[in-house]
């Protein structure tokens, strides 16, 4: 039935299997309303109108559709987890499928998702490493679980007349296994609710304060709660949302654990309810769905918000006077904010369910959540072009290209069966592929001669005739240059007397940590180069004065000193081939 789908969706309308695709597409459940989506698109497309007016046309449709219809109940199921001892070997570009279908809106099917979530832990897991190699260890899939650890504050935004459902949310941060935790209820426009905070004094490794702030919306309450922030973590809650007692013991045991992600989310469960605020009664509860949205890069926060506010835990150093919420939104705020906080940071996600918000469960709530959404967008749009301008990311392709890699890596992870044990500590030196590119002692760096100029190039051996010419074309022009070879290969016993070369240095010795996972990412023009600044530092940190890299496929012909009279005050120069 998809494969129907993409030829009716395509320019052409060549079927090669009709019966059995049909058979499969009519039995489908929606197939028919998608397919008439996809002819409407098609009629609109051949209309004689302007683009503009189409887009209005589409844009009008989407709303509409967005405020006529409430969450229900994730119905998606997930095809069945396959378990695989090795992982699935690419055919060509074509990447395997995963074990589990991703929702498009991060919209889970309650028991689809505890189905899915062995298979789900491994790929998150595989995000979370990046491009490194190897089998993925017991520590990778077992989140850490903290007690206690640094502070931890955490930012409750209320207003008047919500006292019940504020009880609720303090109530399950009381409840909260992890200490000590600072707690922020910052009230927009008043102090009515101090009382109802007052009533949880006392709580053991837990403190908690009241903020009154002046009726300037959300986001103001947001930035007064950062502003008086003491926590070297920080998190959110609304007042009509709530947490798992586990929720700050594993998002606060995930960056206690690796100090190289500046942000931890988890999955939340999303509820539907009409909420009474003064009261705190919820009409119509329902348990709608599992919100959770792996996130392949923290660039994918530029296209959509990956995560309700309350789910979220981050590192106070990465917010900075200037990271707040712009006063000018009160909804979409904090999609804005994690945009701007996030992109360019390691963010990692928990399959864990430690959260819960509601959603409006009668068509007119949530149609006026909708509006607000829709008020919202035209600013949100303005600001998100000038994040983009400001980070220099006009265009989302190198994005798009890292964010395929990654998960190209992920699927095939995910694949394969965790092996047991611990992950080996980072190591500089580390198994055999380090010992056949290395030598018992590192060469001594130190300058040979009063200029203190060294050039140096990067090869294997393949590369080795070429290198002894430029070695010996840069002796014949400049005898008082030091000439070194970094070399990416196995290590010969006669390095030692290869003619104008002052030094041979095996990459072993670099100090790259884990070196041979890092190694192993690349090809071997690719580790040449990749080799090379950590060469370059060693080589300045050595005392030379002047440092030259040359490819080794380069042939001095004149008198090499002309370069360094052209440094002037620069610090770098680069000269064209």
């Amino acid at each position: 039935s998809r494969e129907l789908l993409e030829l009716t969706s395509s320019t052409s309308w060549r079927i090669t299997r009709p019966l059995r695709g049909l058979k499969r597409a009519l039995t489908e459940r929606g197939f028919a309303g998608r397919l008439a989506r996809s002819a409407g698109k098609r009629v609109l497309f051949l209309l004689p109108l302007p683009a503009r007016t189409k887009t209005g046309l589409v844009n009008r449709y989407h709303r509409w559709r967005m405020r006529n219809s409430i969450p229900a109940p994730a119905l998606a199921t997930p095809q069945p987890v396959m378990q695989a001892s090795s992982p699935v070997r690419h055919e060509g570009t074509k990447l395997p499928e995963l074990p589990f279908a991703i929702p498009v809106d991060g919209r889970w099917n309650i028991e689809a998702y505890e189905d899915a979530r062995p298979a789900l832990a491994a790929y998150v897991a595989a995000l979370s490493r990046g491009f490194e190699e190897g089998p993925l260890w017991e520590s990778d899939l077992s989140d850490p679980v903290a007690q206690t650890g640094p502070l931890t504050s955490l930012i409750v935004r209320t207003y008047k007349d919500r006292g019940a459902l504020l009880r609720k949310a303090l109530a399950s941060i009381e409840k909260q296994t992890y200490r000590p935790i600072e707690v922020l209820v910052v009230e927009d426009g008043g102090s009515d609710m101090l009382e109802t905070v007052r009533q949880f004094d006392g709580a053991e490794g837990i403190t908690f304060r009241h903020i009154a702030c002046k009726k300037l919306g959300r986001s103001n309450s947001a930035n007064e709660g950062l502003k008086a922030a003491r926590g070297e973590f920080i998190g959110f809650l609304d007042d009509d949302d709530f947490l798992m007692p586990d929720h700050v013991a594993r998002l606060s045991g995930c960056l206690q654990a690796r100090s190289d992600f500046a942000a931890a989310y988890s999955a939340a469960l999303e509820l539907g309810a009409d909420i009474e605020p003064q009261s705190g009664t919820m009409g119509q509860e329902t348990e709608n769905a599992v919100f959770f949205r792996p996130l392949a890069s923290s660039a994918n926060l530029v296209n959509r918000n990956a995560f309700p506010i309350q789910s979220v835990l981050f590192r106070a150093e990465i917010c900075t006077a200037d990271e707040r919420f712009d006063l000018n939104l009160n909804a979409l705020e904090d999609w804005l904010f994690w945009m701007r906080l996030l992109v360019g940071h390691r963010v990692v996600g928990l399959t864990n369910v430690t959260s819960a918000f509601y959603v409006p469960a009668s068509r007119q709530a949530h149609k006026k959540r909708i509006d607000a959404h829709i008020a919202a967008e035209p600013y949100f749009i303005q600001q998100r072009k000038a994040f983009f301008e400001s980070r220099r990311l006009t265009s989302l392709e190198p994005i798009k290209a890292d964010i395929a890699n990654r998960h190209s890596h992920a699927v095939t992870r995910s694949f394969m069966t965790p092996q047991p044990g611990e992950r080996p500590p980072a190591t500089i030196r580390t198994g055999r592929l380090a010992a056949a590119l290395g030598s018992d002692n590192p060469p001594d760096l130190r300058p040979l001669y009063a200029p203190r100029i060294v050039a140096y190039t990067s090869i294997n051996l393949r590369y080795l005739p070429k290198a002894l010419a430029w070695a010996r074309s840069v002796k014949a022009q400049n005898p008082d240059w030091e000439t070194h070879i970094l070399l990416n290969d196995a290590v010969p016993e006669d390095a030692g007397n290869w003619p104008d070369v002052d030094v041979v240095y095996p990459i072993a010795h670099l100090g790259v940590p884990n070196f041979q996972s890092w190694a192993f990412r690349m090809r071997v023009v690719e580790l040449c180069t990749a080799t090379k600044p950590f060469y370059a530092r060693k080589l300045l940190d050595a005392g030379y004065d002047h440092v030259f890299y040359f490819d080794p496929d380069t042939y001095a012909y004149s008198d090499l000193n002309r370069i360094i009279a052209e440094f002037g005050e620069d610090d770098v120069l680069i000269t064209p081939h």
